[in-house]
């Protein structure tokens, strides 16, 4: 079920036609020389002054389409979103509602999937029940149930669970590493992630395996398979942990500048590492260089997440305090030699370090507690609405800021 969202209300006057304005602000600024007559012409030439302009929504400020999940009349605790791009579909865990939501960006068509699971799960806007997080891996979906305390083995073929595995504490996010073959399951209750192995044959199931302990956390879960390295926060101490995946071993603790770290999100190319921070911020830091951080931006407030696509340079943060989604560009720029350094030979000049720095866009029109966020690979954002069970859909039309 579609529906309009909140439409922009700020409006921006062009005049393509600038004469007869100039000349009534010309005379207009001239007291005491208007005559009679020029008094009487000043009204035809406002009138012929703003026929020449033309009156269009601010350009900053995206559209929204509402997309209303089946059974979300009461709410949803929306935890988390991926888009996966093997099925072409964006996930959506639908909390209390008994099912895991595929939205086809196309059609918008709604397919859901049952989630066995039992107690208040079976009670429409739930919250804090049912399905919260999902991954993909080997053609299956894997998703936490909170009610049963199970991550679920789904056949999205099929649109049904063909295996289980219980967890040992209330599940939060979950994430598939490539390069072991795991399913890593953050307890934040517990300050641990569980680590579960993917069995080989025809359905993958995971088999618990260990434990890595995050004091002060787990919040937030990211791969790099890139670097081999994953990446939680630990608000309660505003540092973020960075995990060897293949020792399972935490290597190293950066400082993020967040009061209430949250969410993340990377640019795998650069190695850019996006914090949604709560108390209304986004940080970014350089995982390459040891966590160096590159640049930060005040926005809103109650923020929980931070999505971001790679192929157009951009951010999305989504305030649940002010009820609007920003977009920022990752804008290269290239460093410049302190004043004063020394200046090499032209033959051994290196060529300049090329950073990066925050530039916000435009808004678009959410809803107040929205809380997760992701994007697709045809250029829209989504967010969820949980206090009305639905999700927003933005069209992304601002240019890319790829270097």
């Amino acid at each position: 079920m579609l529906e309009k969202g909140p439409q922009p209300q700020i409006y921006v006057l062009r005049c393509y036609q600038r004469l007869p304005l100039m000349f009534i602000l010309s005379i207009a600024g001239r007291p005491g020389r208007i005559t009679s007559l020029q008094f009487c012409f000043i009204p035809l030439l406002m009138v012929v002054s703003l026929s020449t302009c033309s009156w269009r929504l601010n350009p900053t400020s995206l559209g929204t389409t509402v997309v209303a999940v089946p059974g979300g009349e009461g709410g949803i605790e929306f935890g988390d979103m991926q888009y996966d791009a093997s099925l072409g579909k964006v996930l959506v865990p639908a909390g209390g509602t008994a099912t895991l939501d595929l939205i086809d960006p196309d059609t918008l068509e709604i397919k859901g999937i049952a989630v066995s699971s039992t107690g208040r799960q079976d009670l429409p806007g739930a919250h804090g029940e049912g399905t919260t997080s999902v991954t993909a891996a080997h053609g299956f979906l894997y998703a936490t149930d909170r009610t049963t305390l199970q991550v679920h083995v789904i056949d999205p073929r099929l649109a049904t669970i063909v295996g289980a595995a219980a967890v040992t504490s209330t599940p939060d996010y979950v994430r598939y590493v490539a390069r072991t073959n795991e399913l890593w399951v953050t307890e934040k209750s517990l300050e641990q992630i569980e680590v579960f192995k993917l069995t080989s044959g025809e359905t993958p199931v995971p088999v618990r395996d260990g434990l890595i302990s995050v004091p002060n956390g787990p919040e937030s879960l990211l791969i790099d398979e890139a670097s081999g390295h994953a990446y939680t926060n630990e608000p309660k101490v505003g540092v973020t942990a960075v995990i060897d995946v293949a020792t399972r071993s935490i290597v190293a603790q950066w400082g993020n500048g967040c009061s209430a770290a949250r969410g993340m999100a990377m640019d795998k190319e650069r190695g850019y590492l996006f914090i949604a921070c709560n108390e209304g911020k986004l940080v970014m830091l350089d995982a390459r260089k040891d966590g160096r951080h590159i640049a930060s931006e005040n926005f809103g407030g109650g923020i929980d997440a931070v999505g971001y696509n790679p192929r157009l340079a951009h951010v999305y943060l989504p305030s649940g305090k002010s009820g609007l989604l920003a977009i920022f560009a990752v804008t290269p720029t290239p460093s410049t030699p302190a004043p004063g350094a020394p200046i090499s030979a032209p033959e051994t000049t290196p060529s300049p370090t090329v950073t990066g720095r925050l530039v916000r866009l435009g808004t678009a029109d959410i809803a107040a507690h929205a809380r997760c966020v992701t994007d697709d690979d045809r250029g829209n954002i989504w967010v969820c609405d949980p206090d009305h069970g639905r999700v927003f859909l933005i069209k992304d039309t601002f240019p890319p800021d790829k270097p």
